[in-house]
């Protein structure tokens, strides 16, 4: 505040105390005639120091004298903002930022290239530096290594006089400043998200239950002794993956089941075959008299039977994270288990009607009968013969009366 000698003396002074109107030189004051000049100079003095240490401690916010300045402060993460909304679309109070420490870098760089003489107008040289590599350094230089590898940068910043009034950018304590303050934790729910993962995953896993063929086909409702009978699984639920993002793009949750064995039971007989080994049996392309399945059964005597597959899911998830919202994928990161032990599987089982072994005759048959009607003759168990329909493309032997 600057004080006129008018407001501020008012006291009365005699008039030899002042300049003369002719311009000459004051008169030399007497000891007693110049210290009420002085007690008036000595307050004025007082009054601008305390002005002066009243305007540099007013930084408390909200305080409604006319000579404070009045700072509203925030906080604000800058993961999203850092790297992928500053060219084109800048937003928030870091983006704000470091559009006025480009601006400020450009008005440095003309000033230089204008004080040079000879050179042409500064409007010919394209100064613009590219908004997110210069939001990387500064926000990059300012917080350091990452300390953990979900820890999240955080931007503090404050603005005068007003909430949207300009940002202080050198007055301490209000001066922007950067920190690792907050964790992927604070803003994503990592654990409750995966749970999540799991019952999704496991409804998929249920809601489709292994639907089971074999050779002769499960709808037949039979097979023969000593018959090679593949298993397979139709359309088998391989498994999936879902995936969560976090709100600011920073993190992704990802969780999947994988079919990794169905274990089946036949009667006494258990055993397990993993998806590579289940062949199916293709009608009219496979013949089972010259290929093989790793996972068939093969019965030796009458019985009557069922078949149950049980398939086991195997349980992961993924933890990836982004260093910003660049647009660039997620790294790729290592599947691990889920952390509970009874959530690592997931089972779903189906089981057939039940079924029968039939015996199998060698019959004389006329020539020209069906597969369905060779069939019905298989009765007792007399010798092992090539079932018609599991051999395609093979015409049975006859005699001279044209009988099988």
């Amino acid at each position: 505040m600057t004080y006129m000698p008018v407001v501020v003396a008012a006291k009365p002074v005699k008039s030899a105390s002042f300049w003369q109107d002719d311009g000459g030189e004051p008169p030399p004051a007497s000891e007693p005639e110049q210290r009420p000049i002085d007690d008036v100079w000595d307050f004025i003095l007082a009054e601008e120091a305390a002005e002066d240490e009243a305007h540099t401690s007013s930084e408390s916010v909200g305080d409604d004298e006319s000579d404070c300045v009045e700072f509203y402060c925030y906080s604000e993460r800058i993961e999203d903002v850092r790297f992928g909304h500053l060219s084109g679309e800048a937003d928030g109070g870091f983006a704000e930022y470091v559009t006025g420490v480009n601006d400020g870098i450009n008005a440095t760089i003309g000033n230089l290239i204008n004080a040079v003489p000879f050179v042409p107008d500064i409007d010919q040289f394209d100064l613009g530096l590219d908004l997110n590599e210069l939001g990387v350094f500064i926000a990059g230089s300012a917080l350091g290594g990452r300390p953990t590898v979900t820890a999240m940068p955080v931007f503090y910043f404050c603005r005068q006089d007003a909430a949207d009034g300009p940002i202080e950018r050198d007055a301490e304590p209000y001066a922007p400043r950067f920190a690792w303050a907050t964790t992927v934790e604070d803003e994503f729910d990592i654990a409750g998200t995966n749970n999540d993962h799991y019952e999704r995953l496991r409804a998929q896993i249920v809601g489709t239950r292994p639907q089971i063929e074999t050779i002769p086909p499960v709808e037949k409702g039979f097979t023969v002794v000593r018959l090679p009978s593949w298993l397979w699984l139709v359309n088998p639920f391989q498994g999936a993956i879902v995936e969560t993002d976090s709100q600011f793009g920073t993190v992704r949750l990802a969780s999947r089941a994988t079919l990794v064995d169905v274990t089946w039971t036949i009667g006494n007989n258990t055993f397990t075959c993993t998806p590579e080994q289940m062949k199916p049996f293709i009608h009219g392309t496979s013949d089972i008299r010259t290929e093989t399945s790793e996972c068939m059964n093969r019965f030796t005597e009458r019985v009557s039977y069922t078949i149950t597959a049980s398939a086991r899911y195997y349980m992961e998830y993924q933890v990836a994270y982004n260093a910003g919202n660049t647009g660039d994928p997620f790294p790729d990161t290592p599947w691990v288990p889920y952390d509970d032990p009874d959530q690592r599987y997931v089972n779903v089982t189906n089981t057939t009607p039940r079924l029968e072994v039939r015996e199998i005759l060698s019959l004389n048959v006329p020539q020209g009968m069906t597969d369905e009607e060779i069939m019905a003759y298989a009765q007792a168990n007399v010798a092992p013969f090539d079932y018609p329909e599991l051999n395609p493309g093979t015409e049975p032997d006859t005699d001279d009366q044209g009988n099988n």
